[in-house]
């Protein structure tokens, strides 16, 4: 097969910076930050979900800890975090 020399040498070139550049490589997924997941609950859970299903490969990943930590911060937390709860007192228990 004949080559047309006009586009031969761009064709080359272009191939070489490719190659090298790593135009096919997959581009690096986008991280979201606890705001993020905070404001996005569906997102936050569906993320959650992901992380809960491989632990064992996804337990440092960046957005699996943003996820949890903004569910924590979105969920009650510690009961010992809690204000009291001031549940009425009867007559005649110990303590009164």
């Amino acid at each position: 097969m004949r080559s047309i020399p006009g586009i031969a040498v761009p064709l080359a070139l272009w191939t070489a910076i490719c190659g090298i550049s790593g135009c096919g490589a997959e581009p690096h997924p986008v991280r979201q930050d606890v705001a993020f997941y905070r404001a996005h609950p569906d997102v936050r859970r569906g993320v959650l979900g992901g992380c809960a299903n491989d632990p064992g490969s996804l337990r440092s990943d960046p957005d699996c800890l943003n996820a949890k930590e903004a569910e924590r911060l979105e969920s009650i937390g510690s009961l010992r975090d809690l204000p009291p709860v001031g549940l009425p007192t009867t007559p005649g228990q110990a303590g009164n």
